[in-house]
């Protein structure tokens, strides 16, 4: 195995079903990213009929092009109605991620989870506060 140029997994065995084959599959494409961890990820269209990866039709990955210019983009329309609407709602993204950091900072930490004026904060496993809105269809958040 040393002196080989090129190593596959081959594992055969029947389960009556496609799901053997995609297991295999599944099994040889991981064992290749961790002996090769620059590998491209295959899409079905690297495969030939029979299931081996055709290396030939994956597509190598892209070299990064060094960004060596300044562009002026005033005569773009496109840019200049996603620069609008960007500089538009600049305020209320910045009061939105405020809102939410002290929501977050509100939520008690011995709480799973907060709700109250149309607002969930939910703790994860990990300690992670997520802020959600609720659905108030019908019903009015109770004010304190």
């Amino acid at each position: 195995m040393s002196e080989a140029r090129d190593a596959r997994l081959a594992l055969l065995f029947e389960l009556g079903d496609d799901l053997g084959e995609s297991l295999v599959l599944w099994g040889e494409e991981k064992w290749l990213r961790q002996i090769d961890p620059c590998r491209v990820r295959l899409g079905a269209e690297a495969r030939d009929d029979v299931g081996e990866v055709n290396r030939d039709s994956a597509e190598p990955p892209r070299a990064r092009i060094e960004a060596v210019r300044i562009v002026d983009m005033s005569s773009s329309n496109a840019w200049a109605e996603f620069s609008s609407i960007f500089r538009r709602t600049r305020e209320a993204y910045l009061e939105h991620e405020n809102a939410k950091a002290e929501l977050k900072a509100l939520t008690p930490v011995d709480a799973k989870e907060a709700t109250g004026h149309g607002i969930r904060a939910k703790r994860s496993k990990s300690g992670a506060v997520t802020i959600d809105v609720l659905d108030l269809e019908g019903s009015h958040a109770p004010v304190q």
